[in-house]
């Protein structure tokens, strides 16, 4: 049996970083929402998930912009998507 190591506690965002990951991930799910892909229950559960841990990671390295952490956000995923729409 493999020994896991538990991931280290996560450290709360800052407000103004707390504010981006929002703003970001509102942007990115609108642009995934208005891009006419169809998702199933599951693939929508994982979109989200994928939108939301992409952000926050990338927001934890420096990355501040809500339009890049928007497009790298949804370049995660494997769906088309309008980014420009949101």
């Amino acid at each position: 049996m493999e020994d896991t190591v538990p991931a280290p506690p996560l450290q709360p965002l800052e407000p103004e970083i707390a504010d981006a990951v929002g703003a970001a991930f509102d942007a990115a799910w609108t642009s995934l929402c208005t891009s006419g892909e169809r998702l199933s229950a599951q693939e929508t559960c994982d979109a989200r998930i994928q939108l939301g841990r992409v952000i926050v990671e990338l927001a934890r390295s420096g990355e501040r912009d809500t339009v890049r952490l928007r497009d790298r956000a949804l370049a995660s995923l494997d769906v088309p998507t309008d980014r420009q729409s949101a």
